[in-house]
């Protein structure tokens, strides 16, 4: 009867270990300097039948990939494994503020994506099911005032209430939404 206790604790094992760098949620503030630097930039990438390479390689790529805006600040930096864009990706403005924050699975947003405005503000939430809208989609105004609110089903279709303010947090519009095949 040992088996079962050596096997729970080899389960527990294996599921404390994770792969590091594509797995978490987001990239980790503190973390983010020494993972800029160590990032390929994205104009060493070759792109070859829809997969990144890092210069004469014969392997897709696994790595940090860092875009950079013309005045040397990071655009966007994301991972990638096996040549495909999948796990964290956070995007900055040109003046150094966090623009957005997601995930992506297969080059596409997956999860929950999170956008800023420029001064701060939270802009947008949107869930994504490998790049098809899912769940509630909210928008706020840069006075932090919601801008809008709606639902997408499963399939990516929009349903429910859909909800619009003015800026002064007035309600604009609300109905009721139904729509087949996203239209």
């Amino acid at each position: 009867m040992k088996i079962l206790p050596v096997f729970i604790v080899g389960v527990i094992l294996l599921a404390g270990c994770r792969e590091s760098n594509d797995t978490s949620e987001r990239i980790p503030d503190a973390e983010a300097p020494e993972l800029i630097a160590n990032a390929l930039p994205f104009h060493q990438i070759q792109v070859r039948e829809k997969l990144f390479y890092a210069p004469n390689t014969q392997s897709p790529y696994s790595g940090w990939v860092k875009y950079m805006w013309d005045n040397g600040q990071v655009q966007m930096l994301k991972y990638v494994k096996d040549g495909v864009a999948t796990g964290p990706t956070t995007s900055w403005y040109e003046s150094g503020e966090k623009k957005a924050e997601g995930r992506v699975k297969n080059n596409f947003d997956d999860g929950l994506v999170v956008f800023w405005h420029r001064n701060g503000q939270k802009a947008a939430e949107r869930t994504y099911d490998e790049g098809n809208p899912v769940g509630l989609w909210q928008e706020w105004f840069d006075n932090g005032q919601k801008m809008s609110e709606r639902r997408y089903s499963e399939s990516g279709e929009k349903v429910g209430i859909w909800r619009e303010w003015y800026k002064n947090g007035k309600l604009a519009r609300e109905g009721a939404r139904r729509y087949q095949h996203g239209k």
